[in-house]
């Protein structure tokens, strides 16, 4: 898993001039980091940060990166 973590944190720096919104969906976070909603979903279970919005997750981008950055160096 972190081998492949690395290379889409990169990906999702590089893209960072591009507007993206202040709180993303699983959805779209999933599209950001090019990978299935399973994962994103797996990656919550295992402690990746959101934020409640009434009954759904919301993800910040910069503290998702951090947090798999952070999880990558264990």
């Amino acid at each position: 898993m972190r081998a492949e973590v690395a290379p889409l944190i990169e990906l999702v720096e590089a893209l960072a001039p591009a507007q993206k919104p202040a709180l993303m969906t699983a959805a779209q976070l999933a599209d950001e980091l090019q990978v299935c909603s399973k994962t994103i979903s797996r990656l919550v279970a295992e402690g990746m940060p959101f934020v409640a919005v009434v009954d759904s997750k919301r993800f910040q981008i910069g503290e998702c990166l951090a947090w798999l950055r952070a999880r990558g160096a264990r």
